[in-house]
């Protein structure tokens, strides 16, 4: 085995290196630990959606459990749609970029609100756009009402 001779230079070198990746392991380690923290806060807490009762009335409340919708009715207009639910719903979340998913929530513990319509007014006309159950991704067949 040969002896490995290092100068004092060298090993001051080595040890500015070893420094400086040790330094940039530390930047590198401290920003994905501020990502997770940013991406793990983003769904704590209580999600909230917009409540549209067929009344009209407009509230933010935190969101139960998944509901399956059992029928959409257009109105006239297309863009206005009556949503049926089977059970008591407290909550609905709709998004209308594109196809149209709707999602409805029942009420949480000790709520006593209890919804089975809500009127949910679109963008622009449905057109021949789908309509999907976010409950069980199914495409809702949609009536045509008065």
């Amino acid at each position: 085995m040969t002896a490995v001779h290092l100068s004092y230079r060298q090993v001051n070198q080595w040890l500015r290196v070893l420094k400086y990746v040790a330094s940039l392991v530390g930047v590198v380690l401290t920003a994905l630990f501020i990502l997770a923290l940013i991406f793990s806060t983003r769904n704590v807490g209580p999600r909230t959606a917009t409540t549209i009762p067929l009344g009209g009335t407009t509230s933010t409340q935190p969101l139960g459990r998944p509901v399956e919708v059992q029928g959409v009715t257009a109105g006239p207009d297309s863009v206005t749609l009556l949503v049926t639910v089977g059970e008591c719903a407290a909550n609905i979340e709709v998004s209308d970029e594109g196809t149209i998913i709707i999602q409805i929530f029942g009420p949480l513990p000790g709520d006593d609100t209890c919804e089975d319509r809500f009127t949910i007014r679109l963008h622009e006309p449905l057109g021949d756009r789908n309509v999907i159950d976010a409950f069980n991704g199914e495409v809702i067949s949609v009536a045509v009402g008065d």
